[in-house]
C-alpha cells in the first residue's frame, strides 16, 4: 500500500508546465506577426497613395480596414484552444501599439490613429 502511495505521489510531480516553449512561440507569433502585417499594410498604403498624387483619396477607404479585419480574425483564433496564445500575442500587441501611439504621437487625439491600428514606429514615416 505505501509504494502504491509512493508511486501516486512521484505521478503528481510529473505535471505539464503552465507555460512550455509552444505557448511562448506562439505568444511571440501573435505580437511580431501583428506589427509585421500591420507594418507591410501601411507601408504599402503609403507608397502606393505616394505615387498616385491627388488621386489617392481613393485610398481614404482603407483606413477602416483594420478593425474589422483584426476582430473578425481574434474571434477565429479565439475558437480554437490551440491558437489562444497567438490571439494574445496579437492584442498585446494592440496594446503596446496604442501606448507608443499615446506616447509618440503629437496630435492631441490619437483616438483615429489607434483605431486604424498604425505601427507607432511608422508615424514620422507616413507624416502623421
Amino acid at each position: 500500500m505505501r509504494n502504491e502511495l509512493r508511486s501516486a505521489d512521484s505521478n503528481q510531480t510529473d505535471k505539464p508546465r503552465a507555460i512550455s516553449s509552444k505557448t511562448i512561440r506562439g505568444f511571440c507569433v501573435g505580437a511580431i506577426g501583428w506589427f509585421a502585417l500591420h507594418s507591410f499594410f501601411w507601408g504599402a498604403i503609403g507608397l502606393i497613395s505616394s505615387g498616385m498624387g491627388p488621386g489617392a483619396i481613393i485610398m481614404v477607404s482603407c483606413v477602416f480596414v483594420p478593425a474589422p479585419a483584426n476582430i473578425i480574425v481574434l474571434a477565429l483564433l479565439l475558437t480554437r484552444p490551440a491558437r489562444r496564445w497567438i490571439a494574445l500575442g496579437a492584442f498585446s500587441a494592440f496594446v503596446i501599439n496604442s501606448i507608443g501611439i499615446i506616447l509618440v504621437a503629437h496630435d492631441e487625439s490619437p483616438l483615429f490613429t489607434i483605431f486604424v491600428m498604425l505601427p507607432f514606429f511608422l508615424l514620422h514615416r507616413l507624416g502623421l
